[in-house]
């Protein structure tokens, strides 16, 4: 990370340590089923016709993703309960902060003064919360490497910013303290009018 970014005050809210490790329990039993499907399907191959195990070609592509995507999931789920990642909706900005090395750290920050939308999105797969920016190249605008590119995001899932992480509430609930918190900011730069 070449520039440091301090981190906000407001309002803190945690990963679900229940979701988390439901998570992760998952990801850990997704792997033998993988090994599985693979082992049952070359099985299948090498036995007699009478005897063949009936694995499809998707039935092995599953294994395949499960062999390979678990052991990513599985560390990707350990490293955020150690850095105790959690998402920060502040005066005028939202944050995720981690904690590396005893001091907090801000992987991503987007100012209010930057989101042009923020939604609660639900897909065929997912609930998500999703954010649209005014500038993808606002300076104050910023993810750390392994948090993504919010140009490629927009050409990819239509939104600079989409999240389904298991922050306590989920989307939904992230996306209505945004917004209540986007209000309260509005209002304190709209001019007051003077009473006469």
């Amino acid at each position: 990370m070449s520039e440091t970014r301090p981190p906000v005050d407001g309002l803190v809210i945690h990963r679900s340590k229940t979701k988390t490790f439901v998570l992760l329990l998952l990801a850990i039993l997704a792997f033998p089923i993988g090994c599985g499907l693979i082992w049952a399907r070359v099985q299948g191959e090498l036995a007699e016709e009478a005897s063949r195990t009936q694995i499809t070609v998707y039935g092995l592509v599953v294994g395949v993703i499960a062999v390979l995507g678990s052991p990513v999931m599985i560390y990707q789920l350990m490293r955020s309960l150690w850095v105790r990642r959690r998402f920060v909706v502040g005066a005028d900005r939202i944050q995720i902060l981690e904690n590396v090395y005893g001091k907090d750290v801000v992987v991503f920050q987007i100012p209010y003064a930057n989101i042009a939308s923020v939604a609660y999105e639900v897909t065929s797969t997912d609930r998500q919360m999703v954010i649209d920016l005014i500038n993808a190249d606002d300076p104050e605008t910023y993810a750390a490497e392994d948090e993504g590119d919010f140009k490629t995001t927009k050409n990819q899932q239509g939104h600079h910013y989409c999240t389904y992480e298991a922050f306590q509430g989920g989307p939904h609930a992230l996306v209505a303290e945004i917004q209540k918190a986007m209000k309260v900011w509005a209002a304190d730069r709209t001019p007051k009018r003077l009473k006469r």
